[in-house]
């Protein structure tokens, strides 16, 4: 419900930042497209949970978090928010072969929404990075069909 209020809801960022490594999954959801929707407010919970790195994860709760916060991300900046601040999470995250292919794919496309120089070239470099790797599986293709499109947005004619 929070969600339909949009920026009018920012009072409620710091308790939803307390919820978005909830173990349920529906409430880990719902609490993270109200952040996605509030504003640029509630990105550094998304950062949070996307840096997400325990000691111990046999159920590998955080890799779930972490491709939800990805994906919350990015349909952030598709809303138009100001995800900026997680562009450096976000080139660790789509570098990190330990991150899931979906998480990767994510990180590919909200790179790709923040527009700016910087994410170009974190988009290039991991590009060459992929280029530069032998072998790549049919998930990395994936990953890399993702960045190769998102790189597309910077060569558009104006």
């Amino acid at each position: 419900a929070l969600a339909l209020y949009k920026e009018e809801a920012v009072t409620a960022v710091p308790h939803l930042g307390k919820a978005v490594t909830h173990l349920n999954p529906n409430l880990r959801k719902s609490v993270m497209t109200a952040l996605a929707t509030i504003g640029k407010e509630g990105v550094p919970h998304l950062i949070k949970a996307l840096e997400l790195w325990p000691p111990k994860d046999p159920n590998k709760r955080a890799l779930h978090i972490r491709e939800d916060a990805a994906e919350f991300l990015a349909r952030a900046g598709r809303k138009g928010i100001d995800i900026s601040a997680a562009l450096p999470a976000l080139h660790k995250c789509l570098l990190n072969p330990a991150h899931s292919v979906f998480t990767r794919q994510y990180a590919a496309n909200s790179i790709a929404l923040i527009g700016t120089a910087d994410s170009q070239k974190a988009l290039e470099e991991a590009k060459e990075r992929f280029y530069a790797e032998s072998g790549l599986s049919v998930e990395e293709n994936r990953i890399l069909k993702n960045i190769n499109m998102g790189l597309r947005q910077f060569n558009k004619p104006e």
